[in-house]
């Protein structure tokens, strides 16, 4: 029988199960929300019961282990993660572990972000193509980044390569989850796109259509409901995107004059909004690197959508488990 990895993406907003056969392709996908911060407890509960429910429903499929995608550095032999800004009480924690103890199979945990790098690399927006280097980042609950350099996926010394949402771009700038000021995902993720929505409606300002698509509670505002505003012309959201636009070009602009990858893929729930944030976000590209490197970075988004993590940890499994 064809082998197949059953595979997990667990983010900062939900988390996804599936199986992937050697093609990339996701079959018996299910999706729970993630919590996290109803503790760790809670979400392992979860996650074990969503498992045992896909195996259940996969019986006429040959599961050889188990692929895991996570929201955090992780330590690729231990599983064990890092201070994962989204994952309260998983500090110090090994997924792997307790995994492999509930399940007769071997686990393999790596940072969601990179394997999106991989599974893009190998089925998406590098399939077909002649490309060495490829970086792959998503933006969404928090931003996080993914490296694949000459063709291999690169984890760092400790598997916590490719953190870009806690690189500095406003020094002063709002408090990070992770601790600093100013990082990336403080400034351009979805959170900091609701959060300057409503840090706006709240100061008094009332000509904005998204006031009226909450019924007036501002804590419902989404970045997903920015965007569709944006889209609709309302102002106040136009400027609120234009700004996440422009700090994140920045930060692609740092990656790119670090790194000169051939291409930058763009995945996370706030890609869907990536036509309106083009034209601000080509602009300090162009600023900042295009300038005096001579010709643009390709930016592109994702091909696989929320799949991208799940068809990376299953990769990433599956070459962990044939080269043993």
């Amino acid at each position: 029988m064809e082998p197949h990895i059953l595979a997990v993406d667990i983010g900062g907003t939900n988390t996804i199960i599936g199986v992937v056969n050697q093609q990339g392709n996701v079959k018996n996908r299910l999706s729970i929300l993630t919590n996290g911060q109803e503790g760790r407890t809670s979400l392992l509960d979860r996650l074990i019961r969503a498992i045992q429910k896909t195996i259940y429903l996969s019986t006429d499929l040959h599961i050889v282990g188990i692929g895991v995608g996570m929201a955090g550095p992780t330590d690729l032999s231990t599983g064990v993660m890092h201070n994962p800004p989204h994952l309260p009480g998983w500090n110090n924690f090994s997924l792997k572990e307790s995994l492999e103890n509930h399940f007769s199979l071997s686990v393999f945990v790596g940072n969601d972000a990179t394997l999106s790098a991989l599974a893009e690399y190998k089925f998406g927006a590098g399939a077909g193509n002649s490309y060495k280097d490829l970086v792959y980042i998503t933006v969404s609950t928090g931003i996080g980044g993914g490296l694949v350099i000459n063709g291999i996926p690169h984890f760092g010394s400790r598997g916590y390569s490719g953190e870009i949402g806690h690189m500095a771009i406003v020094p002063r700038g709002p408090r990070c989850d992770c601790g600093g000021n100013g990082c990336l995902e403080s400034v351009a993720s979805g959170t900091a796109i609701a959060r300057d929505a409503r840090d706006i409606l709240s100061s008094g300002v009332k000509d904005s259509i998204m006031r009226q698509d909450v019924g007036g509670y501002l804590n419902r505002i989404t970045s997903l409901v920015v965007a569709n505003a944006a889209r609709q012309k309302d102002q106040v959201a136009v400027e609120i995107i234009e700004k996440a636009a422009r700090y994140l070009g920045i930060g692609l602009a740092n990656i790119i004059v670090a790194l000169d990858p051939d291409i930058i893929v763009i995945g996370g729930g706030v890609s869907n909004s990536l036509d309106l944030m083009m034209p601000s976000l080509t602009r300090e590209l162009d600023k900042r690197s295009t300038k005096w490197l001579g010709s643009r970075t390709q930016v592109i988004k994702s091909y696989l959508g929320d799949d991208a993590a799940v068809i990376g940890a299953a990769c990433f499994a599956s070459s962990s488990l044939y080269s043993k």
